[in-house]
């Protein structure tokens, strides 16, 4: 929903011939095609049928409209420690018996953000005089995940998870079927690599057993999902396509931690 949102808007924007986002900033755009070779600076942004190239300060400023984090955030480990060893066992077994057990799931707060890098080719170093091209190409995924408190049953978080959240399934993952032509430039001495980068919905929760109307918090859980995307025939995560490069080898991600295979 962010995603299609942010890329609706701008795509509206786009196509006047002094495109404007909300009457006040100019966005300067180019129409993507398969001979277009991206630069590291410029975003691919997709939707609607469409492919449109944007500086990544552009890019960076729908996302602030939209109120997107560029950053991933800290997973609040203090959260997740919950522990239920205090829940009365003898309070549970009268409920499991009076009313059956009843869990409910309560989110407490959302985060939206940019996750981290996601790779989307092989690792390339740039040389001679006009570097390098790089060219998305398959074998790279992505899932939804869902992580508990001690003494939870995952499955069953997650399903329930699953059954109330409108379109998300959170046992899914995403990969690239085939490729197809988007290419950037590596400049020479430089290493780089093409990348989404996704657009990931945190939840915050707590699950809570017990009668209806006297429920004691049990746990305690985190919820990952990402939202669907297309271009050019392959289904992926809403997110941008752009690039990583930097002057090192083994190139590290540009947002997260880690190294790029």
């Amino acid at each position: 929903m962010f995603l299609s949102t942010l890329v609706g808007a701008f795509l509206v924007v786009a196509a006047r011939a002094a495109p404007v986002l909300d009457g006040a900033k100019p966005l300067n755009s180019t129409i993507w095609t398969p001979d277009y070779v991206l630069q590291p600076d410029e975003v691919i942004l997709y939707g609607e049928g469409r492919m449109e190239v944007v500086h990544e300060s552009i890019f960076h400023g729908l996302l602030a409209d939209q109120e997107i984090s560029l950053e991933a955030p800290e997973v609040d480990e203090s959260f997740l420690s919950f522990n239920s060893s205090d829940l009365s066992s003898d309070l549970e077994a009268r409920d499991e018996v009076s009313c059956g057990r009843t869990l409910a799931l309560v989110t407490t707060s959302t985060q939206t953000f940019i996750d981290w890098d996601v790779q989307m080719s092989p690792v390339v170093i740039g040389t001679g005089t006009n570097g390098l091209n790089v060219y998305v190409s398959s074998g790279y995924s992505v899932s939804n995940s869902v992580s508990v408190s001690a003494g939870l049953d995952l499955g069953e978080i997650t399903s329930k998870l699953s059954a109330i959240s409108t379109g998300i399934d959170y046992t899914r993952t995403w990969s690239t079927q085939t490729v197809i032509q988007v290419n950037g430039n590596v400049p020479n001495g430089f290493s780089g690599v093409m990348i989404t980068k996704p657009i990931k919905n945190r939840k915050y929760g707590k699950t809570m057993t017990g009668c209806i109307g006297s429920q004691t918090q049990s746990g305690t859980f985190m919820a990952d999902s990402f939202e669907q995307g297309s271009y050019a025939g392959v289904s992926w995560v809403s997110g941008a396509i752009t690039m990583c490069v930097k002057k090192q080898f083994p190139l590290t991600r540009c947002t997260g931690s880690g190294k790029f295979i």
